[in-house]
């Protein structure tokens, strides 16, 4: 995780871990890294247990985010994964997102996704909304 944060070795980092969940139904898991000397105090925030939101805990803390790198990927659910996913779906997604604030990285998160209970979208600019477009 130090690498990916652009750090040495043995960095200390916050994971922030949460089970995304529509109607009661898990559909993904969040894990977001942050270095723990990054924010200081600020990241403490992030071991609260009510509801947190960790970027504008990173923007509180003068780290705005000025860019992000991702990639997405397939691959086999872990044990741990299936179970809080509350599914034996054996493939997920994997999502990898680094952000950061200027020339540093502030946060690498990792979003991984339930095979069956995905659509991957996106779009760019100013688009009409003119519903789904597939709708007929």
């Amino acid at each position: 995780m130090a690498a990916a944060l652009g750090g040495p070795p043995g960095t200390r980092v916050v994971l922030w871990r949460s089970v995304l969940s529509r109607a009661g139904s898990p559909w993904a898991i969040r894990e977001m890294y942050v270095p723990l000397g990054l924010v200081d105090l600020q990241a403490q925030h992030l071991l609260a247990t009510d509801l947190v939101d960790a970027s504008e805990v990173l923007d509180k803390a003068g780290l705005p985010e000025t860019a992000y790198a991702h990639s997405t990927s397939a691959r086999p659910t872990r044990g741990d994964e299936a179970e809080l996913l509350k599914s034996p779906v054996a493939l997920a997604l994997s999502v990898r997102r680094v952000s950061y604030s200027g020339e540093q990285a502030r946060s690498c998160e990792y979003v991984i996704i339930r095979a069956d209970r995905v659509a991957l979208a996106g779009s760019s600019g100013n688009v009409p909304n003119y519903g789904e477009p597939d709708a007929k």
